[in-house]
């Protein structure tokens, strides 16, 4: 495929995306991703912080008997009480065919690819786990994400034209950006933004020259990154969007035309097709309630922005396995939100400078992206995207390093640019040696008392057992992660040392050789910041997991039949069944970990007198309360709390079958009476057969009149207007497919 760049480094016709231009980004991606995961490709090992709950879950320490209190990264915490347990529900209804609209076992119930930060609906991982064992394709997911974004990042450097080496290099940088690591989860951000750089290319080229084609192909790039993201990645497009017309615009006023029928039509035409899914993200959002925390937003929040500069040298803050500064702020790993390594920031860093006298397209969004992000982090509006929105910033950062690498390759280094290489040095160098100074002296001398006020605070605010084991290793690592015992600062300061050499050097022939050793310096420090981030644990820990401990399996023979478990745990590390890893063991909790809290039916039942329990079984994992860790039961032994009768009756019911989105049970003989089933109702369920007559008691729970006689009752969920949705969604294919063949001939 012939991509024609605007504006080219090298002579016409070789910016040609050949065969072996591909092939030498795959193995060159294959060869980073093996240096880093290793054992993961081989199915070895899971990427997934199983240390976490032998370290600092009550009821998981046999998952590793070894582990000791202290994990390799509890920042990823979610992965395994949110993530994972939901992910391996909706591998599971995959492999029987069953589309995982509901999640049955927590929260009594909810909505469970429409809670969207799992990524749950991403078209490449429902076929992975279509195809795969679990282990595979969870692995494989998450390495295919993080290859589109490198792969996707090549051709778009090769469009505009830069060379094959720096696209290649620069590439690599964007592929392992320490903001895919710290956001790997919710798994939403990674997979979402795994095809920006492919809609800004359709984009792009539909700029270039308006062919139809570049709609269609945008529209399902769009329609793919819709799947894969959430409610919140969904708005980073918006942005996008906004960033891409109004830097064409800074560009050539002529564009604009092009350049706003691109950013409607593909989008509109990507969310058509992905319909069936959005209005159920849609209507969770809606029926949650929720709203943005601006409250939460403080005068500290005002630096979160210019914090977030130390990207070039994110260390300066503290990393995962130190005290992070970026806490003072609200947030983590401030520094490594921008950091795709400290050459290519600094890159970015004369790209910008040299754009207000070379304006190219692809710079001027490129510093737009960047911009709003530190405008973003530094108002309000942080409560509403996050820290998340650095998957657009360090995309602008990629085009903006392109632009610096081509003024130094096409020697149009300017006498400002030359000093800001210099100032940037010297800034980096400063921050090397004062972190290095606080390190070996001021750190010494204060480390007791550090330590003595932190644990202090961990006395006063208790979140886990483990926590001031975790603190004092947190203070102990401190000189380690800062200094020049950590050799990723020491990699990233010969880069930008390189790269000024580059500046420099007053020989045109030497600069593209110092620029090589530079960007060939700036991966090693991402690929390892990576490596020691992301959490990998033997196969035979998830089967461990998955396999149950005694006191998890325990209670799930206590809880057979589809009875419910209220379980009370003082802390979110104490319970049996921790968030949503009822999910693991398919058993019925009424409590769950989510971002889209719906209302607490329990409060709900109990608003009338005369209500039978609500549980079966009751549990409290506060060591304080006599009986603590065994189940009570709570109901009579031939009525499941999760469907009751109205009235009182001898009527028995029993739940005989239930998949992820149905639920049947079989009614016994009596007089005729109203069932209530006590799991939540949600838009979308009904008595699918056989044709009772139903209600809603008190807007929460359906009621079915059950006449006499012996009855088998099927209840589904399917979202509101999925039928219309797939009507829509697959007429908005064919339109992607009919703008795909009118732009049929050679691109």
């Amino acid at each position: 495929m012939k991509l024609n760049a605007a504006a080219s480094s090298e002579p016409p016709g070789q910016s040609l995306l050949s065969f072996g231009e591909v092939l030498l980004f795959l193995v060159s991606s294959v060869g980073c991703l093996t240096m880093v995961f290793g054992a993961v490709l081989w199915n070895q090992a899971l990427l997934a912080p199983l240390d976490i709950p032998a370290a600092m879950y009550a009821k998981y320490h046999w998952v590793d008997p070894q582990q000791g209190p202290t994990p390799n990264n509890h920042y990823i915490v979610d992965i395994f009480d949110h993530e994972l347990p939901r992910q391996y529900s909706i591998y599971r209804a995959v492999q029987v065919g069953e589309f995982p609209w509901w999640d049955p076992y927590t929260d009594c119930g909810r909505p469970l690819v429409a809670e969207a930060h799992i990524s749950g609906t991403d078209a490449l991982r429902l076929a992975l786990y279509r195809m795969m064992p679990f282990v595979q394709a969870y692995n494989l997911t998450k390495l295919l994400h993080s290859f589109l974004l490198g792969l996707g990042a090549f051709v778009l450097l090769r469009f505009w034209g830069h060379r094959r080496w720096v696209a290649l290099l620069l590439a690599l940088a964007f592929e392992f950006a320490g903001t895919f690591a710290l956001f790997q989860t919710p798994l939403s951000v990674p997979a979402a933004a795994a095809w920006y750089p492919w809609i800004w290319l359709a984009w792009s080229l539909f700029v270039q020259n308006h062919k139809a084609f570049w709609i269609g192909a945008g529209g399902f790039f769009c329609a793919l990154s819709f799947l894969a993201g959430n409610q919140q990645t969904h708005v980073f497009l918006v942005a996008f969007a906004g960033c891409f017309v109004i830097g064409n615009l800074w560009h050539d006023f002529t564009t604009w035309k092009a350049a706003l029928g691109a950013t409607i039509f593909s989008p509109l035409l990507g969310g058509l097709m992905t319909l069936p899914v959005l209005l159920p993200q849609a209507e969770l959002y809606e029926l949650c309630g929720r709203t943005p925390a601006f409250a939460d937003f403080s005068k500290i929040k005002l630096l979160t922005g210019a914090a977030s500069l130390t990207g070039i040298f994110p260390w300066a803050l503290g990393t995962f396995r130190s005290i992070d500064a970026s806490k003072v702020f609200g947030e983590t790993g401030l520094g490594f939100c921008l950091f795709i390594g400290s050459a290519a920031v600094a890159l970015a860093v004369l790209g910008t400078v040299g754009l207000f006298s070379r304006r190219t397209p692809q710079g001027c969004v490129g510093l737009l992206l960047v911009l709003t992000y530190l405008v973003v982090c530094s108002t309000p509006l942080v409560a509403v995207f996050y820290t998340r929105l650095a998957a657009l910033a360090v995309l602008g950062l990629l085009a903006l390093a392109a632009e610096g690498s081509r003024d130094i390759l096409e020697d149009m280094i300017s006498n400002r640019q030359k000093q800001t290489a210099r100032l940037v040095f010297l800034a980096m160098l400063a921050a090397m040696l004062c972190c290095n100074l606080f390190a070996f002296v001021v750190f010494p001398r204060v480390k007791d008392r550090m330590e003595t006020v932190l644990l202090q605070r961990e006395v006063q605010n208790p979140s886990f057992p483990a926590s001031p084991a975790l603190r004092r290793e947190q203070i102990k690592n401190l000189p380690r992660e800062i200094s020049v015992l950590n050799p990723e600062t020491l990699w990233s300061l010969l880069a930008v040392g390189a790269l000024l050499a580059a500046v420099s050097t007053k020989h045109p022939g030497r600069r593209p050789l110092w620029l090589l050793l530079a960007l060939g310096l700036n991966l090693p420090p991402e690929m390892s910041f990576v490596g020691r981030f992301t959490t990998r644990v033997p196969v035979a820990q998830w089967q461990m997991l998955s396999q149950g401990g005694p006191e998890q399996n325990a209670m799930a023979d206590v809880l057979r039949n589809g009875l419910r478990l209220k379980e009370i745990s003082p802390t979110r590390f104490a319970g049996v069944f921790p968030s949503a890893t009822a999910n693991y063991y398919r058993v019925h909790v009424t409590h769950t970990y989510t971002s889209f809290k719906l209302p607490d039916l329990e409060k709900i039942w109990n608003l009338e007198p005369g209500r039978g329990p609500w549980q079966d079984f009751i549990c409290t994992n506060d060591s304080s309360v006599p009986g603590a860790g065994k189940p009570i039961r709570t109901t009579p032994t031939n009525m499941p709390s999760r469907f009751q009768w109205q009235k009182a009756s001898g009527r028995q019911v029993e739940i005989t079958a239930e998949t992820l989105n149905t639920v049947t049970v079989e009614v016994k003989d009596g007089e005729a009476s109203d069932l209530l089933r006590t799991d939540r109702y949600y838009p979308g369920w009904k008595l699918l057969s056989p044709k009772l007559q139903t209600r809603l008691e008190q807007g929460a729970f359906l009621a079915v009149q059950v006449p006499p006689g012996e009855h088998t009752l099927v209840f589904q969920y399917r979202p509101r207007g999925l039928e219309p949705c797939l009507f829509i969604g697959a007429a908005a294919v064919l339109i992607c497919v009919g703008c795909l063949l009118a732009g049929r001939r050679r691109i």
